[in-house]
């Protein structure tokens, strides 16, 4: 059960992490997700692909809980994966915040989203 959380949320952090340049625009099929609150759905989908596939991404990490620990080493290794889940956005956005930081529109976009994250 754990290995199985544990690979659904490492898949969430690859397509967040290496998804490929979809290139900034509205794409005509764009929907804002249920899971994006109401103040971030202004301008979701003017945003690059790559940025929408990681927040997405990351608000399915928000859920993750690694299922239940059977004892103290299964609990600390659920620990250190979610710290490293943790790690990888946190890189992962910051590159993004710095390719992006030209456009005004999807840098303010990201300054909202990010201070309600609490990410600097």
């Amino acid at each position: 059960m754990r290995t199985e959380i544990a690979l659904l949320a490492a898949g969430a952090l690859a397509l967040a992490v290496g998804c490929s340049r979809s290139g900034a625009g509205a794409d005509a099929a764009c929907e804002t997700p249920p899971r994006i609150q109401a103040g971030f759905a202004g301008g979701w989908c003017a945003l690059p692909g790559e940025l929408r596939e990681f927040v997405i991404a990351h608000e399915q990490n928000l859920d993750f809980s690694g299922g239940e620990p059977s004892d103290a080493q299964a609990m600390e290794a659920l620990s250190l994966q979610a710290e490293q889940l943790r790690r990888d956005e946190r890189a992962r956005w910051d590159e993004l915040r710095a390719e992006h930081r030209s456009d005004p529109a999807v840098a303010a976009w990201m300054a909202r989203y990010g201070r309600s994250q609490e990410w600097p």
